[in-house]
C-alpha cells in the first residue's frame, strides 16, 4: 500500500510540478518514478529506436519531446502500479506480454535482415534502360508520348527497389518459417 501511495505521489508530482531536471554526473535526469530514473542518454537512446522520419520530428520539436517524456514517465508509473498489484503475475497478462515481445523482436529482426539485404541491391544503367524499354507504356504522357528516360529514371529505380523489397520480405518470411519447421494449419480455424 505504501508503495502505491509513493507511486501515486510521483504521478501527482509529474502533473503539478512538471518533470524536473536533476543532475546525475554529466547526464541530466529527466524523470524519476520511485527508484527508476530516466536520464538524457536513456531518452536519446529511446528516440533512436524510432524510424528516421519520426526521430527527426521528435528531435526538432520540443513539444513532441515533452509529450514523449511525459508518456514514458506516466507509462512507468502505471506499470509500477500494475506490478505492485501483481498484474504481471496474471497468466493472461504474461501471455499478452510475451506476444508483444515476440512481435517486436520479430519486427526488429526482419527489419535488420531486410536492411542488410537491400544494402546489396543496386541497378546498372543498362538494367534501368532495359526496364524503361520494356515498360514504356507505364511512362506515357497524357498525349501518349513516352516520357524521356532521364525524367523517369528515379521512378524506375524506386519501383524496382520496391519490387525487390517486397520479394525479399516474402523470401525472408518463407525461409524463416521453413527453417523453423513451422506448420500453419489455416483450414483448422473455426470460422
Amino acid at each position: 500500500m505504501i508503495r502505491c501511495v509513493i507511486i501515486l505521489f510521483s504521478v501527482i508530482s509529474l502533473y503539478c510540478l512538471g518533470v524536473t531536471e536533476i543532475r546525475a554526473g554529466d547526464d541530466v535526469v529527466l524523470a524519476e518514478v520511485g527508484d527508476w530514473k530516466l536520464k538524457q542518454s536513456d531518452f536519446d537512446r529511446i528516440i533512436s529506436y524510432y524510424d528516421e522520419e519520426k526521430r527527426m520530428l521528435i528531435k526538432t520539436a520540443p513539444a513532441k519531446q515533452a509529450r514523449l517524456l511525459k508518456h514514458l514517465a506516466e507509462t512507468r508509473v502505471f506499470a509500477e502500479l500494475a506490478r505492485s498489484e501483481d498484474f504481471d503475475k496474471r497468466t493472461d497478462i504474461r501471455e499478452q506480454l510475451e506476444l508483444q515481445a515476440n512481435d517486436l523482436l520479430a519486427k526488429i529482426f526482419l527489419s535488420e535482415k531486410l536492411d542488410a539485404a537491400m544494402a546489396q541491391v543496386g541497378f546498372t544503367e543498362k538494367e534501368l534502360r532495359l526496364y524503361y524499354k520494356t515498360h514504356k507504356e507505364e511512362f506515357m504522357t497524357p498525349d501518349e508520348e513516352p516520357r524521356p528516360f532521364e525524367k523517369v529514371r528515379a521512378n524506375i529505380e524506386e519501383k524496382l527497389y520496391a519490387e525487390i523489397r517486397t520479394s525479399t520480405i516474402k523470401s525472408l518470411i518463407n525461409n524463416g518459417v521453413k527453417e523453423a519447421g513451422a506448420h500453419i494449419y489455416y483450414e483448422r480455424l473455426n470460422n
